[in-house]
């Protein structure tokens, strides 16, 4: 899985470091990618805790999404739960879950 690439930090709460990087990584790469098949022109734009169907993702954007997300995690998402408006934090730990 290439989200596995997350450095962790040394320390007393090791574990905890790099759980909370790993999430913000997977946040961020999806929100990048999501921003790229939306149009945005700033990553800010898409907001993580909003669904991606109310921020105007269609059914064409929702299948690169859900190749991205099966060539990136090897996580299978439905593409019917994509276009049911998940939002990118719901993403997110669906992926870390399954992680």
């Amino acid at each position: 899985m290439k989200f596995d690439h997350i450095s962790s930090s040394s320390g007393k709460n090791n574990s905890t470091m790099y759980s909370m990087n790993k999430k913000e990584t997977i946040i961020e790469r999806t929100q990048s990618i999501v921003a790229r098949l939306l149009g945005a022109t700033n990553v800010d734009r898409i907001v993580i805790d909003r669904s991606l169907v109310s921020q105007g993702m269609d059914s064409l954007a929702a299948v690169s999404l859900y190749n991205w997300l099966d060539q990136e995690t090897g996580i299978y998402i439905p593409l019917v739960d994509l276009l049911q408006g998940l939002s990118i934090k719901t993403i997110e730990t669906l992926v870390y879950k399954s992680m």
